[in-house]
């Protein structure tokens, strides 16, 4: 009797107990991940071939493949007796024995190759820290000199413009930053946008420049010519008089030249050029400075040279622009650029106007209600105490952006966003009681009289910044997730809320109604980002340490101008300088205390 031979057992996978594969494993794991081609590449030494032969998914052909040679199929060897299929059974081999591959979910591995990777390896935090102040540091000049400038400017215009004059340049100030923002319809953005895709060749980019200027040139010369016929229906409406019609269409020309400048600007800005657009930025300030105090300080044009000056500036940095545009641009429209352009930039058009609402809409709300006077002070506190978006939160948010898509490729991706959240809210806490607590003699110091009376609003508009720069860190979850249609909610509900405040409170309290509006919706703008953050990307942000922060540092301000009453003036600065530096400790102390697991 034939006894039957038992059936072969199939030959058992340990080519993950091999010590090759343990060492693979442990030495280059990393620069695999980083980059898979490196697994298919011809320049490898005899060491890494042995230990790639090992880590090759099996479906690969036995013999070694080079780069340029196709991933094997059954049809690439037709009469060879190399088999695609190894030698076992995939069957047979249990599922946790099979050799895989886990490779990130990108379209394409050259793509892969080509994102930047801006994080060391070593994930040191400080040594993020000193990352994001290097990145941050040419755009924050240009960023810094502006609100700086404006300290100085400021005073001048006060000094020289009555306070109603003083006051209709702020409104016509922020209705051309209303018109900007609307007549660009995001073009600037949606230039950045196309020229930094991974297929946009070397000549779309200047079919995309072109087209973004001659798209810029004609909606400007639109806006300009409506503002112009209609000057004296605008003045009556904005201004509370005809009269003013003349100023006006000046406020139109100095929009068109401002728009003419955008696509030179977002050029530098795409290629990285971050050194001219800092010094084509300083020289549109120094030229504005420089004429204005011809223009109103000598010539005495008032509120009209005050906006010539700021035309001048922009015009100066677009005559330096042109070599740049005439090199790169090939004067042709493409329609199919056209759609993309106004597909992503009018995206865009609703947040700028949630932004514009929040940043300066109660300026139309004082206006509207009576309060034209009060206008002109609300303004300069307002920018007393908003150096903190400018010099602080600007900065950190042109660096940020780029730098949280390599934290979060991260494996202690949490732990280094808490870290960052710490110290940037500690910072922006002591930035704001900074600003708070010397505001006012500045304002004294540099402002007329009739200005004093807005001091009380100056620490509701510091602690506003530090609510919108909290908003910014909480929108990580939302720009990693990709979520972000939660920007449609978040923005438009901020400034409905705005809106509602003011016309409650303002007619009641005015500029401090204002003010308080202002603070109201920045924490509300916080709150919401934060708690959908907590839902699609959740993060142990410390907010107890913030809100102990938070009201040691109201308690300590409150307590300084107590003790300021009455104190001479050596007294005075002793008191600010003790109580700063004092609560500048706390800070530091805080920021110490170890982080909860």
């Amino acid at each position: 009797m034939t006894t039957t031979p038992p059936p072969a057992q199939p030959e058992e996978n340990n080519a993950h107990t091999h010590p090759l594969f343990t060492r693979a494993v442990r030495m280059h794991r990393p620069s695999l991940l980083k980059d898979p081609t490196t697994l298919f590449s011809e320049k490898v030494s005899s060491e890494q071939s042995s230990v790639y032969a090992l880590l090759k998914p099996p479906f690969i052909a036995a013999q070694h493949m080079q780069a340029s040679e196709p991933i094997a199929c059954a049809s690439s060897f037709p009469d060879s007796d190399v088999s695609v299929i190894p030698s076992f059974d995939v069957e047979e081999v249990p599922a946790d024995q099979q050799l895989t591959w886990l490779i990130p979910a990108v379209a394409t591995l050259e793509r892969l190759k080509k994102m930047p990777s801006i994080i060391s390896e070593d994930g040191n935090p400080m040594a993020l820290l000193s990352k994001l102040i290097k990145d941050s540091g040419i755009y924050a000049i240009a960023s810094c000199l502006s609100p700086l400038l404006s300290l100085f400017v400021s005073p001048f215009l006060a000094h020289h413009l009555t306070y109603m004059d003083y006051g209709m340049l702020i409104l016509l100030n922020t209705t051309i930053a209303l018109l900007a923002g609307l007549s660009q319809c995001g073009l600037g953005s949606a230039f950045v946008q196309i020229y930094h895709r991974v297929d946009t060749s070397r000549e779309t980019q200047r079919r995309v420049l072109t087209t973004v200027c001659l798209l810029m040139f004609m909606l400007s010369c639109a806006c300009l010519l409506i503002i112009a016929c209609a000057a004296s229906e605008i003045a009556r409406w904005l201004l509370h008089n005809s009269a003013y019609a003349s100023v006006v269409r000046i406020a139109a020309s100095v929009l068109f030249i401002q728009n003419f400048v955008v696509p030179t600007l977002a050029l530098l800005r795409a290629e990285r050029r971050a050194n001219l657009f800092c010094l084509l930025s300083v020289l549109n300030l120094l030229v504005a400075a420089g004429l204005t105090y011809v223009l109103v300080g000598i010539l005495q044009w008032g509120s009209s040279g005050a906006l010539l000056a700021v035309g001048g500036g922009s015009l100066c940095v677009g005559i330096c622009q042109l070599p740049i545009i005439w090199r790169r641009a090939r004067f042709c429209l493409d329609w199919k650029i056209i759609k993309e352009l106004f597909v992503f930039g009018l995206s865009t058009v609703p947040g700028f106007l949630a932004v514009w609402i929040l940043q300066l809409s109660d300026r139309y709300f004082l206006s509207w209600l009576g309060f034209l006077s009060q206008t002109a002070g609300y303004g300069v506190a307002y920018t007393l105490g908003n150096v903190l978006g400018p010099l602080v939160i600007m900065p950190f948010s042109l660096a940020w952006y780029s730098t949280m898509y390599g934290i979060a490729r991260r494996t202690n991706a949490s732990t280094i966003f808490c870290f960052v959240f710490r110290w940037y809210c500690l910072a922006l806490l002591f930035c704001a009681f900074f600003v708070a607590l010397f505001a006012n003699d500045v304002l004294t110091w540099m402002f007329p009289p009739a200005y004093a009376s807005a001091e009380m609003i100056i620490p509701f508009i510091a602690l506003a910044n530090v609510f919108y720069g909290l908003f910014e860190l909480f929108m990580v979850g939302v720009l990693l997730r990709e979520k972000v249609r939660f920007t449609i909610l978040f923005l438009p509900l901020a400034a409905v809320v705005h809106i509602a405040l003011n016309c409650l409170l303002i007619p009641n309290y005015g500029i401090v109604g204002a003010a308080i509006s202002t603070l109201v919706a920045y924490l509300l703008l916080a709150c919401v980002a934060y708690f959908v953050n907590q839902r699609i990307y959740p993060l142990p942000f410390e907010i107890g340490l913030f809100g102990l922060a938070l009201c040691l540092g109201i308690v300590w301000y409150i307590g300084a101008m107590l003790l300021l009453r009455g104190q001479s003036v050596v007294m005075h600065w002793i008191i600010l300088g003790g109580i700063g530096c004092l609560y500048g400790g706390i800070l530091f102390l805080l920021g110490h205390i170890p982080a909860k697991k």
